[in-house]
């Protein structure tokens, strides 16, 4: 489960750098 919430971090941090691009 902590595998996931790692996953889900990278995620969201790949989101907000492609937003901020």
């Amino acid at each position: 489960m902590q595998r996931n919430k790692e996953v889900k971090i990278k995620f969201s941090a790949c989101l907000i750098a492609n937003k901020l691009r």
